[in-house]
């Protein structure tokens, strides 16, 4: 009786050890080369305007178009607030590159920018999903830049 149990053990043991953890994700399709271009090119007018201090311009860059802009207007004066508090406590962007790039399938995508202040840097993460009619910015947002 004892053997059987330590069989069963060790099968169920080699089971749990084979199987992926809970943490492994499998990617099962990915953008092409010229979706994660396009998603990009939708982020660089909101990079530069970033830079040159003009938070409308950056908002207005990421939420004027798509399927969703009508519903996000009364939103966006609060967003550009934040911008402008930002450039008030942290100092103007000096320099934003791209940190990391990531995907969920082949219909989102994620950009992680890192942009120098004069006085710190902050973390820019753009979330981007391909509508049946191109990509989209769906949101972007940024905090303090962690490690």
């Amino acid at each position: 009786m004892k053997r059987r149990i330590l069989a069963l053990s060790a099968v169920a043991l080699a089971v749990t050890t084979s199987s992926p953890s809970a943490q492994e994700t499998e990617t099962l399709s990915e953008p092409s080369a010229t979706d994660y271009s396009d998603a990009q090119k939708l982020i660089a007018p909101i990079i530069d305007n970033l830079v040159s201090q003009n938070a409308e311009q950056a908002v207005n860059a990421a939420f004027s178009e798509g399927p969703l802009a009508e519903r996000a207007k009364p939103q966006l004066p609060n967003l550009i607030g934040q911008l402008n508090t930002l450039y008030q406590i942290y100092g103007p962007i000096a320099a934003c590159e791209p940190a990391t790039r990531s995907q969920i399938g082949r219909l989102a995508i994620k950009y992680t920018y890192h942009c120098q202040h004069e006085n710190y840097v902050t973390k820019w993460d753009f979330s981007l999903l391909k509508t049946a009619n191109g990509w989209i910015i769906a949101t972007f947002r940024f905090s303090d830049a962690e490690i």
